[in-house]
């Protein structure tokens, strides 16, 4: 498929990407060929073929959810440094006059 060097400056332009004279020939040559090959797979007949979602099988690998005992109130606090009540208590990172 034949595409123009004002196409490709086009393209570039949309991209905000400054390009030579050599750059526009090279990038002009491989757009054809990227669309030449677009347009060889196009031609081909895939009625009879299952479209592939992924190109290998995927497998869940997680576990099934099961309800599990928690930790208690105790054990959940049982290495925290300070807490306050039913809180981890932790050094203020922040002043209030911070906006």
């Amino acid at each position: 498929m034949r595409i123009t060097e004002s196409q490709v400056e086009h393209i570039a332009k949309l991209a905000r990407l400054h390009l030579t004279a050599d750059e526009l020939h090279l990038y002009q040559k491989n757009m054809e060929k990227v669309l030449d090959y677009v347009q060889q797979l196009e031609s081909l007949d895939t009625d009879d073929i299952e479209p592939a979602y992924h190109a290998i099988q995927l497998q869940d690998h997680f576990r099934q959810d099961q309800v599990e005992e928690g930790l208690t109130q105790e054990q959940t606090f049982a290495n925290a440094a300070s807490q306050t009540a039913s809180f981890f208590q932790v050094p203020q990172i922040l002043s209030g006059d911070n906006r």
